[in-house]
């Protein structure tokens, strides 16, 4: 399985993320709710409509085990979010 894509610090070293540095991840139960918040109105989305979006995805069997996000490295908050839908097998 390939790894998701990430932005290395440029200097190679460890310890805190360079400035701007971001990471490839699957929503988590601790950033769910801000990936939804991103997903919606571009993150300009209120509170109460992200988690709308997951009461109502949970009511209708919608899988959000494919919602991704970029994530700020220094932070942890989402940056870019996208849900991948799985289609039924041909």
């Amino acid at each position: 399985m390939h790894e998701p894509p990430s932005q290395p610090a440029p200097d190679g070293r460890t310890g805190a993320p360079a400035p701007g540095a971001w990471r490839v991840a699957r929503a988590t139960a601790q950033n769910k709710l801000a990936a939804a918040r991103r997903l919606i109105a571009g993150g300009h989305g209120d509170i109460a409509s992200a988690q709308r979006l997951l009461s109502a995805a949970s009511a209708n069997g919608i899988d959000l085990a494919h919602l991704w996000a970029s994530l700020d490295a220094g932070t942890g908050q989402p940056r870019q979010v996208c849900l991948g839908v799985v289609g039924p097998a041909a």
